[in-house]
């Protein structure tokens, strides 16, 4: 418990000098012109960014663009503490400077940005719309053995970071922080023993205190969805055609008896007939859904020999991965329901809510021959021959 508080007050400071940073170039057009003036070939079009509290890709972005422009920051930094003509703005120059200058800061920016580097792409493509539970499960799972792997190699993430701080001038060794004294007791079996060494501090209380934070939480918060993709392996292509049959009897077996609302317990066999008639078919496909196609919309005049096949498709298709779509559509009743439209009745809402999350269909609708064909269909004079 102590190793987490250490290593959330870490990554907490560090977020926040990162956002002073963005506070410090982004409030005044001088200075963020200074640093314009500093840009180096590579990195023009990477600009600083704000951290969004609550999204996650904003502030990998962040992080980018920071560990990128690390340099120009620095020199940028040096150049407003030598020829500001404000105090205030001289000292807070030198502030920033020296606390992104630290051995330890660097550290942690490179820390955090593999961190979102395995988190940040899983998050997007869970959020597609042709992600499945057996897609989404395998690629969290290949997220944690990255993180678990990356734990064992501290040395080498010190010897990277090491690299990137004498490339751009910046410390080259963490700092011994002066550690607390604490009252003994009498009672007291052995003196304190707490780290002292920098490096030994960091390792210890955060870096693997942090990692440990973050491959527990994608262990435990997703505990359902790989269950519930595991009871799915039945139906998916990969099983169909490696599996024996009392493999994929068994595993369809499981996944009717979990789901016995909607599946019935003739489910097993007609699985086993399905891989049997499909053999060849199912070898040319690698996802569910692409053999749901092959059975419901290629072949529907067997669907009814293979119905509870059908239910098990529909089934794992109609389970979300995440529940990004949905929050989405909450957050657009700010837009929709704004100040202005404040006498909105549910109506009216209902409609543009849809109109809102169909976007995309509705773009590409024909807007004037809607507007025709509800005039011809309301129209009150009557045709004279």
């Amino acid at each position: 418990m102590k190793h987490n508080e250490e290593s959330d007050a870490n990554i907490r400071t560090v977020k926040d000098q990162v956002e002073s940073l963005y506070n410090f170039f982004g409030h005044s057009i001088k200075r963020w012109a200074v640093l314009g003036d500093l840009l180096s070939p590579e990195s023009r079009d990477i600009t600083l960014k704000r951290l969004c509290p609550t999204r996650w890709s904003s502030r990998y972005d962040a992080l980018v663009a920071l560990k990128y422009r690390y340099g120009d920051v620095i020199k940028a930094l040096d150049k407003l503490s030598l020829t500001s003509d404000k105090k205030t703005e001289r000292d807070e120059a030198d502030a920033l400077r020296k606390n992104i200058s630290k051995f330890q800061f660097i550290f942690l920016i490179s820390l955090q940005t593999k961190i979102l580097e395995c988190t940040n792409a899983v998050s997007k493509l869970m959020q597609e719309k042709s992600m499945d539970l057996l897609k989404a499960s395998a690629l969290l799972q290949n997220a944690i053995r990255t993180l678990k792997e990356y734990r064992t190699k501290f040395d080498e993430a010190k010897s990277f970071t090491l690299a990137l701080a004498l490339k751009w001038g910046s410390q080259t060794q963490f700092e011994n922080t002066r550690l607390r004294k604490v009252k003994r007791h009498f009672h007291d079996l052995c003196e304190d023993s707490r780290l002292s060494d920098g490096e030994h501090y960091f390792r210890v209380n955060v870096f693997y205190g942090c990692l440990d934070v973050i491959i527990q939480q994608l262990s435990h918060r997703f505990v359902s969805l790989n269950r519930t993709a595991q009871l799915f392996e039945a139906i998916h292509p990969n099983t169909l055609q490696h599996a024996k049959d009392e493999e994929l009897y068994e595993a369809a077996r499981r996944l009717s008896d979990h789901y016995c609302r909607d599946i019935d317990s003739s489910f097993a066999g007609q699985l086993v007939s399905f891989r049997t008639c499909f053999k060849e078919q199912i070898s040319r496909h690698t996802s569910v859904i692409s053999l749901a196609k092959l059975l419901i919309v290629d072949n529907p005049a067997v669907t009814s020999a293979f119905s509870e096949v059908c239910s098990a498709f529909l089934l794992f298709l109609t389970i979300p991965v995440s529940v990004a779509t949905a929050e989405r559509s909450f957050s657009k009743l700010k837009l929709i329901k704004s100040y202005l439209r404040s006498t909105m009745a549910q109506e009216r809402l209902f409609g543009l809510a849809i109109l809102s999350i169909e976007n995309e269909r509705a773009r590409k609708l024909d807007i004037s021959q809607i507007v025709n064909d509800f005039a011809e269909r309301k129209a009150r004079r009557m045709p004279f021959n």
